[in-house]
């Protein structure tokens, strides 16, 4: 009895994962499998930077596709300046797609 308890409440909480989004049912996440030597397999929540543009490109039922990145440092270039940033970073749309509220400021979306 106590296993099925468990077992209720972890599936619970793997299904209302994120679900306070106005638009939850229809945001995926994107996990990469990766094969290494000895046929381990490893998952990623990290995909190839071109893949949001490809989706897009070609899938027609993907309407927004949004890159993050959780605090590598990255190399910014502007004209001839290059320079080095670390921090988060996430796709111009993010707040087009998820329904967080900022501490202050815009969204960055237009509104206020």
């Amino acid at each position: 009895m106590a296993c099925s308890i468990l077992i209720l409440l972890w599936v619970e909480d793997e299904r209302s994962y994120d679900a306070f989004h106005a638009d939850a049912a229809d945001i995926y996440y994107i996990r990469n499998n990766q094969t290494y030597e000895g046929g381990k397999i490893y998952t990623f929540g990290s995909t190839p930077g071109p893949l949001a543009e490809g989706l897009k490109r070609d899938f027609p039922e993907v309407v927004e596709a949004v890159r993050l990145n959780w605090g590598s440092a990255m190399l910014f270039t502007y004209g001839e300046k290059r320079f080095r940033e670390e921090g988060r970073y996430a796709d111009p749309n993010f707040f087009r797609v998820f329904s967080f509220s900022g501490i202050a400021g815009g969204s960055g979306n237009g509104a206020a």
